[in-house]
């Protein structure tokens, strides 16, 4: 990467950080307590899941926008633990079953109908590829789908 992209990367990752910080703030003023972060988690990752599904659909730098800035300061697993480990036993329990089963559950459907793409019927047309399908081509490097934390 040339020194003229890693600047780039590093103002695209800052300004998605930014407007992903400030969303993560305002969810927390209009829904307080568990229910924001649980929120921020499961959009998040349903956000995440159709943006690393799409695949070069999206280009590397607004992968690396979204998904290095935005979501990861948009989604938080710092607050969760947190809240988790000083909520009342069962309420702990469910927040921790529900974060986690949500967050998986809304990431596999945002990442199934992204790669539907737009008019897909959802049928099967083999060219689909990814280790799910059985292709054996080597996959895409995280730091291209946007998810580098670097």
């Amino acid at each position: 990467m040339s020194r003229t992209d890693g600047s780039l990367a590093a103002v695209l990752v800052t300004v998605g950080g930014a407007v992903g910080a400030s969303l993560r703030y305002g969810l927390a003023v209009v829904v307080p307590g568990l229910g924001a972060t649980l929120a921020a988690n499961v959009v998040g990752s349903a956000a995440l899941g159709a943006l690393v599904a799409a695949g070069d659909r999206p280009s590397p730098r607004v992968r690396l926008a979204l998904g290095t800035g935005l979501l990861s300061s948009f989604t938080t697993y710092s607050t969760f633990a947190v809240e988790a480990v000083t909520a009342t036993p069962g309420v702990a329990v469910v927040y921790v079953v529900a974060s986690v089963g949500l967050g998986l559950a809304a990431a596999a459907l945002a990442g199934t109908l992204a790669r539907r793409g737009p008019g897909d019927d959802g049928g099967s047309s083999g060219t689909e590829g990814g280790a799910a399908t059985g292709d054996t081509a080597e996959p895409e490097p995280e730091e291209a789908k946007g998810c580098d934390r670097r």
